[in-house]
């Protein structure tokens, strides 16, 4: 009884072991096949291909390095390129920024809604203002107004992503062209202090609401 006691003891441990590196061969098998399918189904056209062409590649981080090599360190650039792609419009983007080392107008604000506690009327009125940066609705005069009132001192406009420059192209002096990135100077002095709402601009979002 004892001799079959500590065969049992010796066996279950064998048996969950054994039972746990089947259970990882599995899962490994499965995520496997399950990344080369999602690929298959990719390259075949069954699912949505994913947005390469958004892609950051080199002519961004030369694009925006000079940015931070010809501006002053309080210098303000606003960009289209707020979304990591044109699909999901996630708004998690601010690899600009760190190429730069400048401070964008309206980039990251997925994150400073969920990790900063930002309020989202802030991140509202940033949204609008941005999109009217990058509209070719936009009137050359309310380009020039808003562009002084935030105190953007530089344009960066991306090809790959949602926007359109053609306006700004028409006002300001183009500093950097490339064939993914175009970087236009306003003129505008620089602010000391960047608030993050700004009331005489309440027309731009849906205003202060209550929480």
């Amino acid at each position: 009884n004892i001799d079959l006691l500590n065969k049992k003891w010796v066996t279950l441990p064998a048996v969950i072991l054994g039972l746990c590196a089947v259970m990882t061969t599995v899962f490994m098998y499965i995520n496997f096949i399950g990344s080369g399918a999602r690929f298959l189904a990719r390259n075949m056209g069954v699912i949505e291909k994913y947005p390469y062409h958004t892609v950051i590649n080199a002519d961004d981080q030369l694009a925006l390095e000079f940015l931070g090599e010809n501006s002053a360190e309080n210098a303000l650039f606003a960009t289209n390129r707020i979304h990591a792609d044109n699909i999901k419009k996630d708004g998690i983007s601010n690899i600009y920024s760190a190429f730069s080392g400048r401070q964008s107008y309206m980039e990251g604000y997925a994150y400073a809604l969920t990790n900063m506690g930002v309020p989202y009327y802030v991140v509202d009125q940033r949204k609008v203002i941005n999109e009217k940066l990058f509209s070719a609705d936009t009137t050359k005069e309310e380009l020039q107004y808003l562009c002084e009132n935030t105190g953007i001192t530089h344009l960066v406009y991306t090809t790959q992503l949602a926007g359109d420059d053609s306006v700004m192209a028409s006002v300001y002096e183009k500093i950097y062209d490339s064939e993914t990135v175009k970087i236009y100077a306003t003129g505008v002095i620089p602010k000391e202090n960047h608030p993050l709402y700004q009331p005489e601009l309440a027309q731009y979002g849906e205003g202060i609401k209550d929480e």
